[in-house]
């Protein structure tokens, strides 16, 4: 199990999911798939839930750094990104990324509820859970 998205170019969203061992590496390679996508720069809205990773521990500052990074060579495009990341566990870590992104004027919150992401992204919470859930469900059948 890794790292799954899903840029959904009418809904004007991007969703990830997280589930089970989820390495750097492994989020590094999703985070250039992610702004490889002709469509990255188009969608204005990204949802990534992260609560089901497992390790936490493996994504250390360098990563976040890193990725930190990659979305600066690309300011125009993450400056009118709206991000919100469901993230129990790994709420810590997670505002640490937010924490340096601030600088290049990506609006990132880190949430606790599925709900108040919704709120913040504007996007209907319902329709988010089930597609999170279908999309964590297809992670766990392909790594069986």
């Amino acid at each position: 199990m890794a790292i799954i998205q899903l840029l959904d170019r009418p809904k004007n969203i991007i969703y990830i999911v997280w589930d089970g061992d989820t390495t750097a590496e492994k989020w590094l390679d999703q985070a250039r798939q992610l702004v490889a996508q002709p469509d990255w720069r188009a969608i204005s809205r990204l949802i990534a839930d992260v609560h089901t990773a497992a390790n936490p521990d493996t994504i250390g500052d360098k990563a976040m750094e890193a990725v930190a990074a990659l979305f600066g060579t690309q300011l125009e495009t993450v400056r009118k990104k709206r991000i919100a990341v469901l993230a129990s566990d790994l709420f810590g870590r997670t505002r640490t990324l937010s924490t340096l992104l601030a600088p290049l004027g990506v609006s990132m919150v880190v949430f606790n509820h599925l709900d108040t992401a919704c709120t913040f992204l504007g996007i209907n919470p319902a329709d988010t859970q089930q597609t999170l859930e279908q999309l964590r469900l297809k992670l766990r059948s392909e790594g069986s």
